[in-house]
């Protein structure tokens, strides 16, 4: 819990923050209130602006309870009828099916760096296996060998002009 400050209040400003004072001088337990500096009885509920911050929640307090299975036909080309979850599962097993699951993320795209590392293996490992070939890599665009196959000429190309745009 962080630093709490003592501070003085006049009468309008108690009044807006923590409710009317109690001016009961009368007998009863009270206690001293670390928020407002004010003595507050213990006969009654403890004002709502000097209660200590509520804990934070766990994510399990309720517990997860499944839904009721309702059978189901997997296929409009089979008669098959799945009853329940056992039957489901080996169903999933025979044709190679996951359920879906929110919490698992597709795969992500390797970044360049591994990119180039995957390629370099790759071209070591052709090189390997083909030691009288030559297997270099091309990186500059227009320097790949065709073989055998004619350049593509871009300005026999025709464009077809669209019109302006809306």
């Amino acid at each position: 819990m962080g630093k709490t400050h003592l501070m003085r209040f006049d009468e309008a400003q108690y009044a807006a923050i923590f409710g009317k004072r109690d001016t009961a001088g009368g007998a009863g337990r009270t206690r001293l209130c670390k928020v407002c500096g004010e003595w507050h009885s213990l006969d009654k509920p403890w004002p709502h602006n000097c209660r200590p911050p509520a804990p934070p929640r766990a994510d399990y307090a309720a517990p997860m309870l499944a839904p009721k299975f309702e059978p189901f036909k997997p296929s409009m080309l089979d008669d098959r009828i799945i009853n329940d979850r056992r039957e489901k599962l080996s169903y999933m097993d025979e044709h190679d099916l996951v359920e879906y699951d929110e919490g698992v993320k597709p795969e992500r795209e390797p970044t360049d760096r591994e990119w180039e590392e995957q390629f370099v293996a790759d071209v070591k490992r052709a090189q390997d296996l083909y030691p009288g070939e030559n297997v270099e890599p091309v990186d500059i665009v227009g320097q790949t060998d065709l073989d055998g196959s004619p350049e593509v000429e871009i300005s026999d190309i025709e464009v077809a002009d669209m019109g302006p745009k809306a």
